[in-house]
């Protein structure tokens, strides 16, 4: 449903993560996940690839990171 979702309703979607980011806490890196996943879906690979790659440098110790950086390779 998103994918057929004009620029306007990604924004809303990046808009409503933002808003909830802080409660997942400092350390957590579901936000980063969840923008990555964002980007791929808006077929924006190299970009979600990259966010990925930040924070497995920032979050070495994190499996989820290199997992989601797993399948976005």
């Amino acid at each position: 449903l998103l994918r057929a979702a004009g620029p306007g309703e990604w924004q809303k979607f990046e808009a409503a993560l933002a808003a909830l980011e802080p409660r997942f806490g400092r350390g957590s890196s579901e936000p980063a996940i969840l923008r990555a996943e964002i980007f791929a879906s808006q077929g924006r690979l190299d970009e979600a690839h990259r966010l990925l790659r930040q924070e497995a440098a920032r979050r070495p110790g994190d499996p989820r990171i290199w997992a989601a950086l797993a399948l976005a390779a």
